[in-house]
């Protein structure tokens, strides 16, 4: 629990979010304009998912007056649980106490749940919302209880909130609407969302308010101009296909994922519906999101669907017409599952390690300047400024329009803004295959401090 953020799996992701909580404290609790410490010296806002996990950290800073990733990381792994709590839940209703409890452990360790309950990341936080919002879901096709359905939209749309691709579970939502209530009822959600397609990206209007007349529209914009593009069909090319042969038993383990189709078999052949749509759901976030951005943790969303039809697969074994026959093969399959996610697991271990380059020159950067001074940093990932609590730029990344290139223009612009320092890391600098902006630097600019992975330039000697 007390492993820095900037370790070697999703440093980059991990940093973020811990620097958002860090300001948070330093800058204001404003919920809604959560801080980054790159891109900027100052009022670094960022279009990004709700910040509970950051929010919830930054109040236990405040009420104990330390800073400490132990808050963060105990959060998810207790966001995490809580999941797995929702999903024992749906389990035992659909398939009974024991093989929901395999279900449960199923889900609890495989290789991806054991880093997502570790990570700071927002992942566990929206398992908890998806997996509540789903039980509640169920729940309410079963009783027709309206209580449950606006449980389980509320939950629905905090996970939304935490992580956009949720939102494919609305297909669950549309057959439980039309199982029970028909067209109608359907139609009713299907008209409370649309999207538009353009060269920027896909507008996303929500009906404000619906009724027997013409609904009225609120607009929102959202940036996924590389998913609904050409690029949608990235399941189709070698690169997304071996994405996938990778990262499943990596992640999962071959076991858990043969057990898991197992029980979308039976899923369909017992014409358990929900299941099977909630399959179809996440198997279209797949190919649509997943195939396209190719993160390992984007498949996070996949894990209590696997351990629910590992439940299913557990349960109809032992329904065979050969009882002694079916427990070997729901033994052996259990045993495959254990093996692989420990292989996975173990492969994973590593990773969770402290990045020691990040964390040295984090320490000799917050040794060597002040918090209210800039640093421009000649690295893509911005773990190293979040490792020493400074705000800048990363240098020479040649993304952002208003930034012009070249090391002289650039550096102008980054004294112009603020930046005091500019740190050189382990001799480099990002896409400087020539040396240029090396040399620039090096001719124009006073050495301030020599560490042992990095130097520090000072942009304002003589």
């Amino acid at each position: 629990l007390d492993s820095v953020p900037w370790d070697q799996y999703e440093s980059w992701r991990q940093s973020d979010t811990y620097s958002i909580a860090v300001n948070y404290v330093q800058y204001g609790m404003d919920l809604l304009h959560p801080q980054l410490n790159y891109d900027g010296v100052s009022e670094n806002y960022a279009q990004l998912e709700l910040q509970i996990v950051p929010y919830l950290s930054a109040l236990v800073f405040q009420l104990t007056g330390t800073m400490t990733p132990v808050v963060p990381r105990l959060l998810c792994m207790l966001f995490f649980l809580g999941s797995a709590w929702f999903l024992y839940r749906l389990m035992r209703g659909i398939s009974g106490r024991w093989p929901a409890l395999v279900g449960l452990g199923i889900y609890l360790f495989l290789p991806l749940s054991m880093m997502t309950a570790h990570v700071i990341q927002p992942e566990a936080c929206a398992l908890f919302f998806y997996c509540g919002g789903v039980w509640l879901l169920w729940r309410f096709q079963q009783t027709r209880r309206l209580a449950f359905l606006w449980g389980a939209s509320a939950m629905t749309a905090v996970a939304i909130m935490e992580k956009t691709p949720v939102a494919f579970v609305g297909l669950v939502f549309l057959y439980v609407l039309f199982s029970l209530g028909g067209l109608a009822a359907a139609q009713k959600i299907l008209v409370s969302m649309r999207y538009n397609a353009h060269e920027d990206g896909v507008t996303i209007q929500v009906c404000n308010n619906y009724n027997d007349e013409e609904p009225t529209w609120e607009t929102a914009q959202l940036g996924l101009k590389h998913i609904f593009s050409k690029e949608i069909l990235s399941i189709f090319t070698a690169e997304g296909q071996q994405f996938f042969w990778e990262a499943l038993p990596s992640r999962f383990g071959w076991g858990a994922v043969i057990l898991g189709c197992v029980g979308l078999f039976f899923a369909v052949r017992r014409k358990l519906h929900f299941y099977g749509v909630w399959a179809l759901a996440f198997a279209l976030e797949c190919v649509t999101i997943v195939a396209v951005i190719r993160f390992p943790y984007y498949l996070v969303f996949l894990l209590p669907l696997c351990g629910a039809l590992s439940a299913v697969a557990v349960q109809s074994l032992a329904r065979l017409r050969l009882p002694l026959a079916a427990v070997a093969c729901a033994a052996v399959a259990c045993a495959a599952v254990a093996v692989t996610t420990v292989q996975g697991n173990l492969a994973l271990w590593p990773q969770t390690q402290a990045d020691p380059i990040i964390a040295e020159v984090g320490q000799f950067i917050q040794a060597h300047t002040q918090p209210d001074e800039g640093v421009a940093i000649g690295v893509n990932n911005p773990s190293y400024l979040n490792a020493a609590n400074r705000r800048g730029y990363r240098a020479n990344i040649a993304y952002y329009d208003y930034i012009p290139t070249g090391p002289e223009a650039e550096v102008t612009y980054f004294i112009e803004h603020g930046v005091r320092w500019f740190v050189v890391v382990q001799g480099w600098v990002y896409n400087d295959e020539d040396g240029a902006y090396r040399t620039y630097l090096r001719e124009q600019f006073p050495v301030a401090a020599t560490g042992t992975n990095c130097v520090i330039y000072d942009l304002q000697g003589e």
